[in-house]
């Protein structure tokens, strides 16, 4: 097995064990912006390899199942944060439309007519 390859196998499982352990303690903040790092990683994993790691060759063998158990893991824990985060989205959501809906009084006692809708916005970020 290459220099090259092992450097570049360990540079892309440390990303994302990294990464991992950040998303175990449920900080999400920066994972969007480590994505092209991570991407650059596996791109040049993936160019030393040319293909299939060789089966006779323990070493490439052993550092591809590290990097493979790792992204596992990984895509995993990203899709927990995916539905964590979507959830919470969803109760900000329900909750500005149900202070939306509550009924408005006017001043003579009666329901108010909103004829124009109030503005709302939600954003979200990885």
């Amino acid at each position: 097995m290459s220099q090259a390859l092992i450097e570049a196998t360990d540079r892309l499982a440390t990303i994302l064990e990294r990464e991992n352990e950040a998303l175990r303690r449920g900080e999400t903040r920066g994972i969007g912006e480590a994505a092209r790092e991570k991407q650059a990683a596996a791109a040049a994993v993936a160019a030393l390899l040319g293909g299939s790691p060789r089966t006779d060759d323990a070493t490439q063998v052993a550092a591809v199942t590290r990097v493979r158990a790792v992204a596992a893991e990984n895509q995993t824990l990203l899709a927990r944060a995916l539905e964590v985060q979507e959830r919470l989205i969803g109760i900000v959501a329900s909750a500005g439309l149900r202070a939306r809906a509550a009924p408005r009084y006017g001043a003579n006692g009666n329901l108010a007519m909103n004829r124009v809708a109030s503005p709302f916005a939600l954003s979200a970020q990885a």
